[in-house]
């Protein structure tokens, strides 16, 4: 080894900036990352620690008056161990963390954009647990409502959580039936395998009454399948509704509708790049997607 190199600095720690109590971020980290605190850290110290017991970058905390501005330019990213990416990010949401992005693939590739208690980025992805990307993976498709697939569509069940905040698929095909000019209802296939249900509407006026309110298309509905979240289906069926905007020429904006609370949509929107466009639809927040996003 030459003299130089020997002289080449290591890095000693990894630091965090916090407006908030380092010792409160620092547990975050603690209890996401399995390691402790150190002994003599407690609440309302300046800083906090976390040593890595082989020998690596220790983790510090430091308080400082100015928040976060900007996107991270360096994150951490995770790989699940002993569990699946799916258990991973439901841990740290239960611990503090929140989802900005999920870019999770349906062959089982991609990763989950998230943000530590004080907005830091970090990304989780494909853990120990979850199944390789399949050789034989059929593409993803969209297929009409016909007759022979109604009753599998109907039959299709959100997550019970998730109820209070999407329609059931026979009351979004019910308000189909008569605006075949403005539904684009159709079904999320994967192979042979029905996954999901998606409806768009074309050129709809919020306000009627309004003559300055433009017409609007984009998501109507988006269900999918209790079991089947986190998979790159929800993604894909906005990015179909998206092309199907584009290809009939249409306004250069995609218009969707969310209500709030706890498990709802909007951090999956959100992290697909839709903004709040400060309007209610009755009581709905609306979002709006660039269409060339």
């Amino acid at each position: 080894m030459s003299r130089e190199r020997q002289l080449e600095p290591g890095i000693h720690s990894i630091t965090f900036d916090c407006t908030g109590d380092p010792y409160d971020l620092g547990l975050f980290w603690s209890e996401l990352l399995g390691r402790p605190l150190a002994d003599d850290d407690k609440p309302g110290d300046p800083e906090a620690l976390i040593a890595d017991p082989d020998g690596g970058p220790r983790l510090l905390f430091v308080r400082v008056p100015e928040g976060k501005t900007a996107k991270n330019r360096i994150h951490f990213d995770l790989k699940p161990k002993g569990r699946t990416r799916e258990e991973e990010v439901d841990r740290a949401i239960a611990l503090g963390a929140r989802v900005t992005n999920d870019l999770r693939r349906p062959d089982g590739g991609g990763w989950v954009t998230m943000e530590d208690p004080e907005g830091n980025e970090f990304c989780v992805e494909r853990g120990e647990l979850d199944p390789g990307p399949a050789t034989d993976q059929q593409p993803l498709r969209l297929e009409e409502v016909t007759p022979d697939n109604v009753g599998a569509a109907i039959a299709l069940k959100v997550r019970p959580d998730q109820e209070r905040f999407v329609s059931p698929v026979a009351q979004s095909l019910a308000e189909a039936y008569p605006r075949p000019d403005t539904a684009w209802p159709r079904l999320v296939y994967d192979g042979d395998e029905l996954v999901g249900f998606v409806m768009a509407f074309f050129d709809i006026r919020f306000d009627p009454e309004n003559p300055d309110d433009r017409p609007r298309s984009g998501l109507w509905r988006l269900n999918i399948a209790d079991g089947k979240q986190r998979r790159g289906y929800g993604r894909f069926a906005v990015e179909a509704v998206r092309d199907e905007i584009r290809r009939r020429g249409r306004t250069g904006l995609v218009t969707v509708t969310w209500a709030e609370g706890e498990g709802g949509p909007e951090p999956f929107y959100l992290g697909l790049g839709f903004r709040r466009t400060g309007e209610m639809s009755g009581d709905q927040i609306v979002g709006e997607l660039d269409l060339d996003a």
